[in-house]
């Protein structure tokens, strides 16, 4: 009995993760990277993927290094930077 309660608490949490992954699913940073490069602005989903999914270690350095190039290079609109986070303890958690 105790074993499948176990297995319910882990398929509970699995599908948790998933729905709250689920927006992020459809992103990847090279598309970003490109966008940025191309001049785009990101919406906030974007920011938000892009800051969390480094911080969480999913977004390897060199990609984050070559999304920051671009937007060195391109800027940010005053939306983007209202969209990145006021400092680095929301996004660690």
């Amino acid at each position: 009995m105790i074993r499948k309660e176990q297995n319910a608490l882990v398929a509970s949490a699995f599908q948790n993760v998933l729905r709250s992954r689920d927006v992020h699913t459809r992103m990847r940073a090279v598309d970003l990277i490109r966008k940025k490069r191309d001049s785009g602005e990101h919406s906030r989903d974007e920011i938000d993927f892009l800051v969390s999914g480094y911080t969480r270690g999913d977004i390897p350095d060199y990609q984050m290094a070559a999304w920051l190039m671009a937007v060195w290079l391109r800027g940010m609109s005053r939306s983007e930077l209202s969209s990145l986070p006021p400092s680095p303890i929301r996004c660690a958690s």
